[in-house]
């Protein structure tokens, strides 16, 4: 094939086409982010404000975190100290060193982090998606759908930045390097996947504490998978393993320390509840709002909410999930998320 004279390869026509077809998908992609961001960013057009109470709420736990050099378990807004248990430590955290390190207004600016982190989202979802079926399209049509979901002051949703939404980058993050590692025996995946566990119990202690049956479920339903890692385990610490392959010990190692860290967090920060429950009936009281505790409380029939065509969809999709064993995960994802909107809608 001729070029400007010259005579080009076919390896190198594949290498152009190749790069060609990066950029074009590299567009698309960058395009529904503008999108998405334009999207969550336009109801702030006239109003450059936090939109829901929670916001404010986080904002002043989070200044207060600056302001105090450190965690302080009283009320922000009163000048009497009033103990106040932060729940949420890690996403105020993550909130106090994006307004130290940026230098943005806590609340004239606040506006840009629900547009961004909606954008961080759907970028996850599509990695996510395109990573476990090998499909540019499908991890193009999942971005779309996750910008199409409704939001409002009731429901919250992606035009709002809360503990919940702050999650979900991370949740799609755990339930990649979680598959990833059981259908890899990858000991390095595994071990990701439970650092990013705990710091969603850090985030968002709810969160974090349901992916928790999801991932016990998958477990549940692929023994083989379990006794892969047992055997890769065990034959790590053979003598003859040990001395073939230092590296591998050295992950296993790491691998122990890290499941250990995370139970020593996870038990410290249930023992904050357990302190909670002296003021308590229940630890219950803690997760659920019960009905009245709100001023606006609306009963919502999924479908509606969501769209007749998307839950369709949806549906097709738990069923093809559940059918392969590589994406099962999702499907017991999903069947818990829906079961727990049933109980408390």
């Amino acid at each position: 094939m001729l070029k400007t004279g010259k005579l080009v390869s076919s390896k190198q026509m594949i290498q152009f086409n190749y790069l060609r077809k990066n950029r074009f998908n590299f567009l698309i992609v960058t395009l529904i982010l503008i999108f998405i961001f334009i999207k969550v960013y336009s109801i702030h057009f006239n109003y450059s404000y936090p939109m829901h109470l929670d916001e404010y709420h986080h904002i002043a736990q989070s200044v207060q975190i600056i302001e105090e050099k450190g965690f302080v378990s009283t009320n922000p807004y009163f000048a009497e100290p009033i103990r106040h248990e932060d729940l949420e430590p890690g996403f105020h955290i993550l909130l106090s060193e994006l307004f130290l390190l940026t230098g943005i207004d806590p609340v004239k600016h606040y506006g840009f982090l629900p547009a961004f982190f909606a954008c961080l989202s759907a970028f996850m979802l599509f990695v996510f998606v395109n990573k476990i079926t090998g499909n540019f399209w499908t991890g193009i049509f999942a971005m779309l759908f996750f910008a199409s979901l409704k939001s409002s002051v009731n429901i919250l949703g992606i035009n709002f930045l809360t503990p919940l939404t702050a999650c979900i980058p991370l949740v799609y993050l755990f339930l990649l390097m979680f598959i990833e590692a059981l259908s890899d025996i990858d000991l390095r995946k595994l071990l990701i996947s439970i650092i990013l566990s705990a710091i969603l119990v850090l985030i968002y202690p709810l969160c974090g504490t349901l992916i928790m049956p999801v991932a016990f479920l998958y477990l549940l339903f692929n023994p083989k998978t379990m006794k892969g890692f047992y055997l890769k385990i065990i034959n790590s610490f053979a003598m003859e393993k040990l001395k073939a392959n230092r590296l591998f010990y050295a992950k296993t190692t790491v691998l122990i320390i890290g499941i250990g860290m995370f139970i020593i967090i996870v038990s410290l920060y249930f023992w904050n509840y357990i302190l909670l429950l002296s003021n308590k009936t229940n630890i219950i009281n803690l997760l659920i709002f019960r009905e009245g505790w709100g001023k606006v409380e609306i009963k919502y029939f999924i479908p509606y909410l969501y769209g007749i065509t998307a839950t369709v969809l949806a549906s097709i999709g738990i069923i093809v999930s559940f059918k392969q064993k590589k994406y099962r995960m999702i499907a017991f994802f999903v069947f818990i998320m829906l079961v727990l909107i049933s109980m408390f809608n």
